[in-house]
């Protein structure tokens, strides 16, 4: 989690549609309250998944095997690859609510003290951290299957490209 920008919970699938909650985790700063890009959520839906960890089998994820590997070049960090490659994956992504959010640096700083204070652990980020809740419609339900209602995950993703 220490260099996660946002946890992700996944709360409903239907389809192809995905709603998720990000929790900012203050790397960077706690104003934040939500990255709005389909490029965020591509990467956030296939970061944990490329990481060296036993729980998460890049086999069992579609979306992973789809796109290029981490180490074929810097595409993940690619404006001009988003903008030409996002659509096939992701129709819409949008945010419908924030929540918790922090609109200045005395607030973020009582944040800061009270996540020390519970250890600044996921828990904690899910229950005290800015919150925005996103619909999110993808082009097809596979890019999806390998997440399940209740899914908590970090992710080092951000907006790459701001399509607005």
């Amino acid at each position: 989690m220490s260099s996660d920008n946002v946890i992700v919970r996944v709360t409903r699938i239907s389809g192809a549609v995905l709603d998720l909650e990000q929790f900012e985790t203050g790397n960077g700063d706690f104003l934040a309250c939500g990255f709005e890009s389909r490029s965020f959520l591509l990467v956030a839906l296939a970061d944990p998944w490329f990481e060296d960890d036993e729980r998460k089998d890049r086999r069992e994820n579609v979306l992973v095997q789809a796109l290029p590997s981490m180490g074929d070049g810097d595409w993940f960090v690619d404006e001009k690859w988003f903008r030409e490659n996002v659509a096939t994956y992701i129709k819409s992504f949008t945010i419908l609510e924030r929540d918790r959010r922090i609109t200045n640096k005395a607030e973020e700083a009582a944040l800061i003290a009270k996540l020390e204070v519970a250890g600044h652990t996921t828990e904690s980020l899910l229950e005290h951290a800015p919150c925005a809740r996103c619909r999110a419609e993808l082009t097809d339900a596979k890019w999806i299957q390998h997440l399940k209602v209740g899914d908590v995950f970090g992710t080092t993703a951000y907006d790459v490209w701001r399509e607005r």
